[in-house]
């Protein structure tokens, strides 16, 4: 990761503007990436739906193709944008443009309305900054 997990650890993460702005310097989550380029090795086509801004479109794209993370189609969060609702909004037109196998996310609030609004399967990515939750009883 890099300096977004730092500032996260310390406590002083900087506003959204900001935060998004320096996305780009982190490492991507390797779990994240495995999948999405399994999905692509076996010849299904990869929608990336990112909550960065569409004015970080290029350093994004420029990002993606750095960390050999392949797509066939990026959608992006429009500037202005509300963070939560921006994603869900897009996913309901990608599910009515190619039938959706599986959602992959690090943000475990949007793993959850996802999973409430959609009849996808949600792969779960652990990240520093959204980890994932404890099961509440362990199973006998």
């Amino acid at each position: 990761f890099g300096p977004i997990l730092e500032a996260y650890e310390a406590g002083t993460m900087p506003d959204w503007a900001e935060f998004i702005s320096k996305a780009h310097l982190d490492e991507p989550i390797t779990a994240g990436r495995v999948v999405i380029n399994m999905a692509r090795e076996r010849g299904m086509t990869v929608v990336l739906l990112t909550n960065r801004l569409e004015s970080e479109r290029a350093v994004t794209t420029a990002w993606l193709t750095r960390h050999h993370m392949w797509f066939d189609e990026l959608w992006m969060r429009a500037d202005g944008d509300d963070y939560h609702t921006s994603k869900s909004d897009h996913l309901r037109v990608i599910t009515t443009r190619y039938r959706v196998q599986l959602i992959v996310e690090d943000d475990q609030h949007l793993c959850d309305r996802f999973e409430q609004e959609f009849t996808i399967p949600v792969f779960r990515v652990p990240s520093p900054w959204s980890p994932l939750p404890l099961p509440s009883s362990r199973p006998s």
